[in-house]
């Protein structure tokens, strides 16, 4: 609740900036892995877990001036803003939303990960050229690996729930005079036409997903 309340002066001050920001969070209760987590080329200390991604899709669902709890965390105060949440409730919003990535997020998202050649970038090229075919990047986002590819001349497609991040996506393409292939879906309803040689989801977009059973 404190947080909240202190968040209201840097929110007014990006108002005035024409910057459209909130304040909403996310509270579970579940365990959780806190370690050092990736390969040797790219780590970075994290947490991994249930109770981690479900307070985190809490957090990406919550309205301005929200704060979401999941059932787990048993009774909570009668306060303004503070709502308990369902698991079954919360799977339904979560599969009819684009997550987070909007508006400032969807804007700053290539400002997280630099300038090429990305850590993982040659893996994954070498592995769609290694398998021959199509392939589709599922969560491709504003095409930071989808575009390279394309431009390489490799046969990729991009899957992602975000309009904004695939019109980012889009205009990042054209600059290197590509056109690519999109499909705004989320990645548990997958239906397209093509049949592919190679699908590969990059980074931690995989853990998205919440509940184990969207995972198959």
């Amino acid at each position: 609740m404190a947080m909240r309340e202190a968040a209201g002066s840097p929110i007014a001050a990006w108002r005035e900036r024409g910057r459209e920001l909130g304040f909403g969070a996310g509270i579970a209760q579940g365990y959780a892995t806190l370690s050092q987590i990736g390969f040797s080329e790219r780590s970075g200390y994290t947490a991994i877990g249930t109770g981690y991604n479900l307070a985190a899709r809490l957090c990406a669902q919550a309205a301005d001036g929200e704060i979401l709890v999941s059932s787990r965390i048993g009774v909570v105060r009668d306060e303004p803003g503070i709502q308990l949440q369902s698991s079954s409730a919360l799977r339904y919003r979560m599969t009819k939303s684009d997550w987070d990535y909007r508006g400032l997020a969807a804007e700053c998202y290539d400002l997280w990960f630099g300038n090429e050649p990305f850590w993982d970038q040659a893996f994954f090229h070498d592995r769609i050229r290694h398998n021959g075919g199509a392939a589709l990047e599922i969560a491709c986002g504003t095409g930071r690996l989808l575009v390279p590819f394309l431009r390489d001349g490799l046969a990729v497609e991009g899957l992602d729930a975000s309009a904004e991040m695939l019109a980012i996506c889009r205009s990042k393409a054209a600059h290197v005079g590509v056109t690519p292939t999109l499909y705004q879906q989320l990645m548990q309803d997958v239906d397209l036409p093509t049949r592919y040689r190679t699908m590969f989801i990059p980074t931690c977009s995989f853990q998205i997903l919440a509940e184990r059973d969207e995972a198959f």
